[in-house]
């Protein structure tokens, strides 16, 4: 008995655990197209899309956002966005912009 009940406990772990992991295309879809374009490529306040930018390059970014060392004239924006999203889900954004993403390539 005590063993179906640490196999279940298990189970519903994993299955919670892959419930709560989301694709980093729905995270952009959610918290970025809406400035950023659905392919990243919308200047949004005139900055520079995305579409282009390197993995790392967006993750610190977005890292910096959160920790409000980083931004521009949108800084109060971002970082209510950012705020919003763990760093689990910036790393999984971050590749979703740098591998799916096109647009004019930016220099890595």
């Amino acid at each position: 008995m005590k063993k179906i009940i640490i196999l279940v406990a298990a189970c519903v772990l994993t299955v919670s655990t892959a419930l709560a992991a989301r694709s980093g295309q729905e995270i952009y879809l959610e918290h970025c197209a809406g400035c950023h374009g659905k392919d990243g490529s919308k200047p949004a306040g005139g900055l520079a899309p995305l579409a282009g930018e390197s993995t790392d390059a967006i993750f610190v970014k977005l890292r910096g956002y959160a920790d409000g060392v980083h931004g521009g004239k949108l800084k109060n924006v971002m970082q209510n966005v950012t705020r919003k999203i763990d760093g689990s889900d910036m790393r999984a954004v971050s590749d979703f912009i740098d591998r799916s993403l096109k647009g004019a390539p930016k220099a890595r």
